[in-house]
C-alpha cells in the first residue's frame, strides 16, 4: 500500500476515536480512524478474533507510539480491545504508514 491510497482511506471513511495505553492509561485523541467488522472476512479471521471482532486502521503519526496488545480504541460507544497490531507498510520504502488493530469483540 502507498501513502497516498492509505490516507485517502481514513479521510473518506474515517472518523475521530480516542485511543488508550494499556501500560500506562495515556488517553490520545485521534483525528481519523477506519473501524470494520471482521464477521465476514477469511475463516482464519473469523476463527481467531470471533463474529464480533473488529479492525481498526489508523495512521502512524497519530500516535506518540505504536499501539500494543490490550490497549483500547474508542469510536463513539464501542471500546475496542487490541488482541493483535500489524504495521501497514509503503511499498517501495517499508516506512509504517500505519496500523491494523485486531480486537476480539468490544472491552
Amino acid at each position: 500500500m502507498n501513502s497516498q491510497m492509505f490516507n485517502s482511506l481514513l479521510n473518506g471513511l474515517g472518523g475521530p476515536g480516542i485511543h488508550i495505553r494499556a501500560v500506562d492509561g495515556t488517553v490520545t485523541d485521534i483525528p481519523r480512524m477506519v473501524t470494520q467488522s471482521i464477521g465476514r472476512s477469511e475463516e482464519a479471521l473469523v476463527n481467531a478474533y470471533g463474529v464480533d471482532g473488529r479492525k481498526v486502521h489508523i495512521r502512524a503519526g497519530d500516535l506518540p507510539f505504536p499501539p500494543e496488545k490490550f490497549d483500547i480504541f474508542v469510536i463513539g460507544t464501542q471500546r475496542i480491545s487490541v488482541v493483535d497490531v500489524q504495521p501497514k507498510l509503503e511499498i517501495g520504502t517499508g516506512l509504517v504508514l500505519g496500523y491494523q488493530c485486531f480486537g476480539k469483540g468490544t472491552a
